[in-house]
C-alpha cells in the first residue's frame, strides 16, 4: 500500500516517537514502494518548514499560532539554558500542516502475550512501532495484522523526533494547550539528548520513551513555577496534571504485570483470550469506579474508561511511563541538579546491560 488519504480522527496523542526515516515498512515488508513513501513524506515536511522567526513576524499567522510559536521559542531556550538539553537545531522551523495530522504509528503485539512484534531494518536495527505519512496506509497495515492475528494498534502523532535531521515546530503540536505543549517540547529534545542504541529488543524504545517522559514532566513544572512562580495557576495545574499521570500510570502498570502474568500462565491459547476478555473488563469497571474519582482531571482519560481490549494498547502506555519513580529518585540524589542527571541518564543509556538496573546500581552505590 504506497497510498491512502489522510483524515482528522484523533484516537489519542501520545508525546512523540522517534521517527527511523528508512525504518517505515507496507504490508510487503521493506520495500521501495514504502521507502519512497516514508522519504516523501519526511521531505515534504522539511522542505516544507519555514523559519519560526519568520512565521511569528508574518501577518498572516493567526493570533494563536504566533504565541504558540513563541511559547516554543521561550521552551527551547529554557531547555537549552536551565534543562541543559541539546537542542541543536530542532524547533528552529514550522511546518504548517493545515489542520491535517503528520503522521501515524502502528504497533503490534501477538494477541496472546505482552511481546511487542519488532520490525528489523538495515542501519536502523529493531523498531516496535511503523510511522507512516497517511491514515490510509496506516489503516491498511492495521488491517494486515490483525488479518494476521495481531492487536494492533494506530494513533496520531503530533510530534516526533528525528535522529539528525531538523525537528520542525509541527503545527498540529500548537493544538494543545500550554502544559501539554512544553511536556511535548521538553520530551522532544530529551530524545536529542539522551538515546539508547539498538540491541535487537524494546528495551532502548522503553528507556527512551520513559526517561523523555519524565524529563518532559518534570522540565516543563521547573519552567511554570520559574516563569510564573511556584504557587502560580499554571505551576499549580502541571502539578495536578502530573499527579493525574502517576496514579494512572500505576494502575496500567499493575494492569500490565497481572497480564503478563495471565500470558505466562500455562494455559492454552483459547483459555487466555478468554481469560484477557475478562480482565479488559475488569480494568475498565475499575478505572471507571476507583481511579476516575481520585483525578484532578479525569476527562483526560476517557480512553481508558473505554479502554481497547489491545495489548498493543498496553505496551505503549507502559513503553512510555516505566520506571518514572525511579528517574525521580535519580533526579532527587543529584540534588535536583540538570546536568548531573542528564549525564546519569546519559550513562545509562550507554551501558552494555540494562539501563534501569544501571541507574539502580548508581542509586546504591551513593553514600
Amino acid at each position: 500500500m504506497c497510498a491512502g488519504r489522510s483524515t482528522r480522527p484523533r484516537w489519542m496523542s501520545v508525546l512523540g516517537a522517534s521517527m527511523m526515516l528508512a525504518g517505515l515498512a507496507s504490508g510487503c515488508g521493506f520495500d521501495v514502494c514504502y521507502a519512497l513513501h516514508a522519504i516523501g513524506g519526511q521531505a515534504g515536511i522539511l522542505f516544507g518548514a519555514i523559519p519560526v522567526a519568520d512565521a511569528i513576524a508574518d501577518v498572516d499567522t493567526s493570533t494563536s499560532t504566533r504565541e504558540g510559536l513563541e511559547m516554543v521559542v521561550d521552551l527551547r531556550e529554557f531547555a537549552r539554558d536551565d534543562i541543559r538539553l541539546n537542542v541543536d537545531t530542532s524547533f528552529e522551523s514550522f511546518y504548517d500542516s493545515h489542520g491535517e495530522p503528520v503522521a501515524f504509528s502502528v504497533s503490534a503485539l501477538r494477541r496472546d502475550a505482552l511481546e511487542p512484534q519488532l520490525w528489523e531494518f538495515p542501519f536502523f536495527g529493531a523498531v516496535p512501532f511503523l510511522n507512516y505519512f497517511d491514515r490510509g496506509s496506516a489503516d491498511f497495515k492495521v488491517a494486515e495484522l490483525e488479518f494476521w492475528g495481531f492487536d494492533a494498534f494506530l494513533y496520531e502523532l503530533d510530534a516526533y523526533s528525528l535522529a539528525v535531521l531538523p525537528n520542525p515546530v509541527l503545527s498540529p503540536m500548537l493544538e494543545r494547550d500550554e502544559i501539554d505543549l512544553a511536556t511535548l517540547v521538553f520530551h522532544e529534545l530529551t530524545h536529542r539528548t539522551i538515546g539508547r542504541a539498538d540491541d535487537g529488543t524494546d528495551l532502548d524504545s522503553r528507556y527512551n520513551e520513559s526517561v523523555a517522559t519524565f524529563v518532559g514532566r518534570r522540565a516543563a513544572q521547573q519552567y511554570f513555577e520559574a516563569r510564573d512562580g511556584s504557587g502560580s495557576a499554571r505551576a499549580a495545574a502541571a502539578a495536578a496534571r502530573y499527579a493525574d499521570d502517576d496514579v494512572v500510570t500505576e494502575f496500567m502498570q499493575d494492569f500490565a504485570d497481572r497480564l503478563g502474568a495471565m500470558y505466562d500462565a500455562d494455559l492454552s491459547s483459547d483459555e487466555k483470550l478468554a481469560l484477557k476478555s475478562m480482565m479488559f473488563d475488569e480494568a475498565r469497571s475499575s478505572f471507571t469506579t476507583q481511579i476516575s474519582p481520585m483525578l484532578e482531571y479525569p476527562e483526560r482519560y476517557g480512553l481508558l474508561q473505554n479502554m481497547p481490549e489491545n495489548n498493543a494498547f498496553v505496551l505503549l502506555y507502559q513503553r512510555y511511563n516505566e520506571q518514572q519513580m525511579l528517574f525521580n529518585d535519580v533526579f532527587e540524589a543529584t540534588g535536583g541538579q540538570w546536568g548531573t542527571t542528564v549525564r546519569v541518564f546519559q550513562q545509562a543509556a550507554a551501558t552494555a546491560g540494562d539501563p534501569f538496573e544501571y541507574l539502580k546500581a548508581w542509586l546504591a552505590d551513593r553514600p
